[in-house]
């Protein structure tokens, strides 16, 4: 399974809509951008729970959402233990590849190895990573709805209109709730009443 990186700022490539995310993300606080990149991780963890029932597999994610969001209200995970949780995700085997919720359930993996990165850093960058999971997750599906993901028969046709407008409507979702989770953010101290309006935008998405 391929998972975000330990990277440095200095080193670190960002796709170039997600820029202007970082340079928003980097005066909050650290809490701030946990909150930030736990709503990402809600966001995608509906498809990975559906994902541990079809296969049975353990859901290591659940647990580690309800405690990130004790830490950003502050009861406090320890640097180590969250790096000792990001080598618990590493190690998650998400099984069956051919199934169609594998994709789903790596980039859920992705998100909440990306969280963990930030309750032990504390960095923008890590938080940025989550942000990307969710835009790549919805690069995916908009290719599934135009047909890239179905062979080259049907990826050589030109995408019908529709299957274009749902394309579309996948990233747009996608970016419309990144921006709405930021600006929740800017405005308000990270407090139950801002964790349950992001728990809300991530479930809404």
């Amino acid at each position: 399974m391929e998972l975000p990186s330990d990277v440095h700022p200095d080193r670190y490539r960002l796709l170039p809509e997600l820029v202007p995310l970082l340079q928003a993300l980097t005066p909050l606080s650290p809490p701030h951008r946990l909150a930030f990149a736990l709503a990402c991780s809600e966001r995608l963890y509906p498809t990975f729970a559906l994902h541990a029932r079809v296969t049975g597999l353990a859901d290591p994610i659940q647990p580690l959402l309800t405690r990130l969001w004790l830490d950003v209200l502050g009861d406090t995970l320890s640097p180590l233990a969250a790096l000792s949780q990001q080598r618990h995700v590493m190690a998650f085997d998400p099984g069956d590849d051919t199934l169609d919720t594998f994709e789903d359930a790596v980039d859920a993996l992705s998100a909440i190895y990306s969280a963990l990165q930030v309750c032990e850093t504390g960095s923008p960058h890590h938080a940025v990573t989550a942000a990307e999971v969710i835009i790549n997750n919805a690069d995916y599906h908009a290719a599934e709805a135009i047909g890239e993901h179905h062979g080259p028969a049907l990826a050589t046709s030109p995408p019908g209109l529709e299957a274009q407008v749902i394309a579309h409507s996948i990233m747009l979702r996608a970016t419309t709730f990144l921006t709405a989770t930021l600006e929740t953010l800017r405005g308000a101290p990270v407090s139950p009443a801002t964790v349950g309006v992001l728990k809300r935008l991530a479930s809404a998405a």
